[in-house]
């Protein structure tokens, strides 16, 4: 996502910041490996313990558990989902996402053009 490391990091001094990702707790070592490499850091990351959820329960589940505020995506039917059940999901602008909208789906180019809307929402 453009501008990732910068924004997050940015963020970090507002806001919890956590790392929900669809991939499998099996590889929790390589994601640690490649978060400390371009984030030098591995903030909270949690990661889908199973296989018996889809990626898009696991994060709508997570985000709850959290009582997340805001959550990133870039999946067109993850984020329509997670929109129920989160205040606001900032959609990175995709080819493949296009067309995705939503009350609570605001689309951005890249992630710090969220920090107005986060600033609404505190």
């Amino acid at each position: 996502m453009p501008e990732a490391v910068k924004a997050f990091s940015e963020f970090q001094k507002s806001y919890r910041c956590v790392i929900v990702s669809a991939r499998s707790e099996a590889a929790r070592k390589e994601t640690e490996t490649w978060l400390e490499q371009y984030f030098q850091q591995v903030p909270d990351l949690f990661l889908r313990p199973t296989w018996k959820e889809t990626p898009s329960e696991y994060k709508a589940r997570v985000i709850q558990e959290l009582s997340s505020l805001a959550h990133f995506e870039d999946d067109p039917r993850t984020a329509i989902l997670l929109s129920n059940h989160v205040s606001q999901v900032f959609l990175i602008a995709w080819p493949r996402n296009q067309g995705v909208s939503g009350a609570q789906i605001q689309r951005i180019e890249k992630i710090g053009d969220a920090r107005a809307y986060l600033e609404k929402l505190r």
